[in-house]
């Protein structure tokens, strides 16, 4: 990780360098039961996720799953259904992308349940089920 952050901050390849560092920095943090630390470096992802999105002007932004998923581990369920419910409201717009969709609207829906906010999990729900009817 060390050399992926010595990289010039000019040099155009850094972010996805740095990001895939620390990426799988994360991992190994996480496998070791270092979670605490294993959430601070998927803040730092998601932070360069932000600045990318900002500068290529996606809407979606990367890291923010993997962010979602730490938060609802450690029971901030509601923070966690707030990174989910921007996540996929950036990738409704897109479409279906191979099931990438109908995965992160489950996952959205789980954590709108587990925050406790069943009525935007049961819309989230019916915008699934529609999506999946739609494609039948």
């Amino acid at each position: 990780m060390a050399a992926a952050r010595s990289i010039d901050p000019a040099e155009t390849a850094r972010a996805d360098v740095l990001y895939r560092a620390l990426d799988s920095c994360q991992r190994q943090l996480y496998m070791a039961g270092r979670r605490a630390e294993g959430l601070a470096v998927r803040a730092e992802m998601l932070a360069i996720g932000r600045a990318q999105a900002e500068v290529t002007g996606h809407s979606e932004v990367r890291g923010l799953e993997d962010w979602a998923a730490g938060l609802s581990e450690e029971g901030r369920y509601a923070e966690a259904a707030d990174a989910m419910t921007e996540l996929v409201t950036a990738m409704l717009p897109r479409g279906r992308r191979s099931g990438a969709l109908a995965w992160s609207l489950l996952e959205w829906i789980a954590a709108l349940h587990d925050a406790g906010r069943s009525g935007e999990a049961l819309a989230a729900f019916e915008t699934l089920v529609g999506m999946e009817a739609a494609e039948a």
